[in-house]
């Protein structure tokens, strides 16, 4: 196992974390605050550490979710290019520098924050 290794998803774990964050929302809702969901940035130069058909489905329940309690989903997922994201220490020992597919370097987390300062903007002003 290394930081390239396809992450399954576990049913029940999944399934209590879609099931809490629709809690979420009705608790959003029913207090009158504005949420904002989105989809975080995923490295885009090395194949994914998920599952392709597992991951479509994740985005899908995401988006049908959101779409119900009437929250805007925003992705992300492109918004990091690969150079500012960075290795990792390897997994097993003696082993070479693993790609990391979880931390980003600041550059991407300038971007990230502008994005997101944007998207509370948006969300501010159609209050």
């Amino acid at each position: 196992i290394n930081a390239s290794s396809i992450r399954r998803i576990i049913p029940a774990a999944y399934n209590r974390n879609i099931a809490a964050l629709d809690v979420i929302f009705e608790a959003a809702k029913h207090h009158g605050t504005k949420m904002i969901i989105y989809i975080p940035p995923l490295r885009p130069d090395a194949p994914a550490p998920y599952d392709p058909r597992e991951y479509a489905s994740f985005l899908v329940d995401v988006a049908a979710l959101a779409e119900r309690h009437g929250v805007q989903l925003h992705d992300f997922e492109n918004l990091v290019p690969g150079p500012l994201w960075g290795l990792k220490d390897s997994t097993i020992i003696g082993g070479g520098a693993e790609l990391d597919f979880m931390h980003f370097q600041g550059g991407g987390h300038a971007l990230l924050a502008d994005r997101v300062y944007d998207v509370i903007l948006e969300t501010i002003n159609d209050i």
